[in-house]
């Protein structure tokens, strides 16, 4: 039995780590949970320890497999613990694991996260007023606190400080031990980005997912199914089906997952962003790009831009 995590994916959140999971977990020596997030560093079950997490969702891994998860909340922090303390945990539990991450230019990345929050409900916001209150110094700093999320401070902004972010994991992994692809590169040149990361992970690269082409967990406002049918929903499974289950919490998150795919009708044609402040957006991401390339010793697309 492996008895540890071969390998993480990080993040982005909103950077095409969907797509990434369902591709890493087409290859025949890879095993990831049945649920994209299923996270365990950044919430209160880390305390159970990492034994406790495996046994939960990798029950019946194969043993001979590279075991893994995708979880972006690892790049975005959380109440229990930021970057760092992740960084930390994740490198005294698992330290020979390989960490991977997908980064997104970080104002379509902010985009795409302002609507899905739209899509939930949590926003009402359009955002251009979003992001013109989370440029604000202080709203900046506070939405880069741990738990800024449940004091009601969005972080569609600094969730896309990816120099910032990775650099708590350069401070506690060498090099070769994260892998950075941006999302561009995964769109654009899918079989060579994921032969690269196979390789990296020491399986077969020669593997390729049959929907390669694919694009999932696309953005949208739109619902398929109102908040009060989810809700009905969701209540009739945990009281009824899951319970039933021999692993309750992992078929949940399995089926949230999958509904939240569904139940979002695609719509990423968000429209431009009024040029005075999509130059403030630039100069925000402009100095954290230029660390972010000097942590990965290559060129950034977006920090290139005029």
């Amino acid at each position: 039995m492996s008895g540890t995590l071969d390998f993480i994916v990080i993040g982005a959140q909103r950077s095409g780590t969907t797509s990434l999971w369902r591709h890493l977990d087409s290859h025949p020596q890879i095993q990831t949970p049945p649920s994209k997030e299923a996270p365990f560093f950044s919430h209160p079950t880390f305390v159970r320890g990492l034994e406790w997490y495996l046994g939960e969702y990798f029950a019946d891994a194969a043993p001979d497999r590279r075991w893994g998860t995708v979880s972006p909340q690892y790049m975005m922090g959380s109440r229990e613990a930021d970057e760092h303390e992740l960084a930390r945990r994740i490198r005294a539990a698992v330290p020979a694991t390989k960490l991977i991450a997908l980064l997104r230019d970080p104002i379509e990345r902010a985009r795409s996260q302002h609507r899905l929050e739209v899509h939930r409900g949590l926003e009402q916001r359009e955002f251009a007023v979003a992001a013109e209150a989370l440029l604000e110094p202080e709203a900046l700093r506070e939405a880069r606190r741990p738990g800024a999320a449940r004091r009601g401070f969005k972080r569609y902004l600094v969730a896309g400080e990816y120099g910032r972010i990775l650099g708590a994991y350069f401070d506690e992994f060498p090099p070769e031990q994260v892998h950075v692809l941006l999302t561009d590169e995964l769109a654009d040149s899918p079989a060579e980005s994921l032969a690269a990361i196979f390789r990296y992970l020491g399986v077969d690269p020669g593997h390729v997912p049959a929907d390669l082409e694919a694009r999932h967990n696309r953005g949208g406002r739109r619902r398929r199914l109102g908040p009060q049918d989810e809700a009905t929903l969701k209540q009739y499974l945990s009281s009824e089906v899951w319970a039933r289950t021999d692993a309750p919490r992992v078929h949940e998150r399995a089926f949230d997952f999958w509904f939240m795919e569904w139940n979002m009708i695609p719509d990423e044609h968000a429209g431009s962003i009024e040029p005075t402040l999509l130059a403030r957006l630039r100069e925000h991401f402009a100095e954290d790009a230029l660390q972010l390339e000097q942590l990965l010793g290559r060129p950034i697309p977006w920090a290139q831009d005029p």
